[in-house]
């Protein structure tokens, strides 16, 4: 059951900016529901639109406070050079490392816009 609704969790994520490009002007309503929805549920606590767009390190916050983990203890460090801890998703994106929802490389690129594949390979990873 958990897993059931975690899965419908990230539909809901993924719905809320996969957008598209015939859409009318009704959907942008909907979008304003879904962005509204995911706020109440305090998964997306810290963004104001997210039908502008979702980066990489913001999907991983949004999949971390979906899980709702809490933050890991674990001691691990992150092999990528283009996340310090003073970017404002380190915790998100340290603890989807941590977790082996996203793997190492040298670059992560946490300010790109996700693509839906990207987010799709970290809401599956187990």
């Amino acid at each position: 059951m958990k897993k059931l609704s975690f899965i419908l969790i990230v539909a809901l994520i993924l719905s809320s900016f996969c957008t598209v490009p015939y859409a009318s002007a009704a959907d942008s309503m909907a979008d304003d529901m879904a962005n509204t929805l995911l706020q109440d549920l305090g998964i997306a606590s810290n963004f104001d639109n997210l039908s502008d767009g979702i980066t990489r390190a913001e999907f991983c916050s949004l999949v971390i406070s979906a899980i709702n983990m809490g933050e890991l203890s674990d001691s691990h460090t992150l092999p990528f050079t283009d996340v310090t801890d003073a970017h404002p998703f380190y915790n998100a994106v340290y603890d989807a490392y941590a977790l082996g929802l996203i793997s190492s490389s040298e670059l992560f690129n946490p300010d790109r816009i996700i693509t839906l594949n990207e987010a799709c390979k970290i809401a599956m990873s187990e």
